[in-house]
């Protein structure tokens, strides 16, 4: 028991002040491996950004297995649920078909669908998602893998490898790490002073060109320009696959946002029913008036003074637009009405009236797409808007399935978004 103390002057007892301890950082030997395999990776991701042609498709190829490799290993112990399996394969669907001449569909957008899929694994793999699986929180999710996640362990890997094993630890681990580097230091710069010394003297250059078939050209400003360039993109790969393990209470973070977007309720249910009404109405009045023009291509019939391709490129994208807008204007709605739409059956009624105008709108724009196609064939682009208007589709089923079932339907949607977007690369 601790002695009490006075002090002379009040009288009062003192509490006594106990040192303050500081958290150590310390890290494991597998995040000091993979903090020194993160700088050839980084090097070969940007060479693979700089590469023309069929070589940058190869590069890709490799970096890409070479980082979900580094992911499972980073996160080997932890307990991943079935949902990375189906993202990890829309990234292989992403980069294999291009290798063989598959991707025609979507051709630059491949490495912006890369890069996300390849981010929304990381979270999957490493359970990082804010409620365990995809959910209403998705974008939530993408952002902070995008950005919070690789940024807040940006200087990660510095800080991994300025660490050392304590004493009482084993001195192996000490050993591999500085072997390591020395290897690859000594590798380096052996390469470099063999070129160096074939660029001043040709007969050298060809006594070491001769055991080789394949001629190198090496460009020491190019290489180190690259290294220089690998070093911050090295620094956010590492931030993302690793440091993503090191965030805490991410769970809770989910829980404080579900419980900020709940004192949204602020809104009479009323207002809002009166509102969506007249948002049906001005959807009802339009497929009254141009019913027919519409619906025209059920029939074959095009309106006066119109040819096919005009009649199909009319109006197709401003009726996903519509479908869009109206997906912000129910989830405005669903979030700031007083009441749920899951208990008040006239909310529910009026969000339902305008989900099914919706798929209406949806089922023209497709019809107009179809007899495009129908007339002269597929094409890359016709390709993508129908990914689009089905995608939109099955978004606006999902929908009022998990209206009126009180289930989850966000995973499903983004599981065949995802993946269908990610089939078309075979094509």
């Amino acid at each position: 028991m601790d002695e009490i103390r006075f002090d002379p002057q009040t009288g009062q007892p003192v509490q006594p002040q106990y040192a303050v301890m500081r958290k150590t950082f310390s890290a494991t030997a597998k995040e000091r491996l993979l903090a020194l395999l993160s700088y050839p990776a980084a090097f070969l991701y940007v060479c693979a950004i700089l590469a023309e042609g069929k070589t940058i498709r190869i590069l890709f190829a490799v970096f890409t297995l070479v980082f979900c490799l580094g992911v499972e290993y980073a996160h080997r112990t932890v307990r991943a649920g079935w949902e990375r399996w189906v993202w990890l394969g829309c990234l292989a669907l992403c980069v294999l078909p291009p290798l063989w001449g598959g991707g025609k569909v979507w051709e630059d957008h491949t490495w912006l669908f890369l890069h996300g899929f390849a981010i929304y694994y990381v979270l999957n793999r490493a359970d990082a998602l804010m409620e365990g699986r995809t959910s209403h929180l998705l974008p939530a999710d993408g952002f902070c893998g995008a950005i919070v996640y690789p940024f807040a362990n940006f200087f990660l890997r510095f800080r991994v490898l300025g660490t050392f094993p304590r004493r009482r630890e084993k001195t192996a681990g000490r050993t591999v790490f500085w072997s390591v580097l020395a290897i690859l230091a000594a590798a380096g710069a052996f390469i470099a002073a063999a070129v160096l010394l074939s660029q001043a003297d040709r007969g050298f250059a060809e006594l070491i060109r001769a055991p080789f078939t394949i001629k190198v050209h090496f460009d020491l400003i190019t290489f180190f320009s690259r290294l220089v360039l690998s070093l911050p993109v090295g620094a956010y790969l590492y931030g993302l696959a690793v440091g993503v393990g090191r965030e805490q209470q991410i769970r809770e973070r989910g829980g404080k946002l579900c419980a900020a977007l709940e004192r949204m309720r602020a809104v009479p249910v009323k207002i809002w029913i009166a509102l969506l009404a007249v948002f049906a109405l001005l959807y009802g009045v339009f497929f009254f008036v141009q019913g027919q023009y519409l619906f025209g291509a059920f029939t074959r019939t095009l309106p006066k003074d119109f040819t096919v391709a005009e009649y199909a490129r009319q109006g197709f994208f401003e009726l996903c637009k519509v479908m869009v807008l109206n997906f912000a204007l129910l989830w405005l709605a669903l979030r700031s009405a007083g009441e749920s739409a899951r208990t008040h059956r006239g909310l529910r009624a009026a969000a339902t009236v305008i989900l099914a105008e919706s798929l209406l709108l949806a089922v023209t724009a497709g019809s107009k797409l179809w007899l495009y196609i129908d007339c002269f064939g597929f094409t890359p682009l016709r390709l993508q808007s129908a990914w689009l208007i089905a995608s939109l589709s099955v978004g606006v089923i999902c929908a009022i399935w998990s209206l009126w079932t009180n289930r989850r339907s966000v995973r499903a949607w983004a599981i065949f978004s995802g993946l269908s977007l990610a089939l078309l690369h075979l094509v």
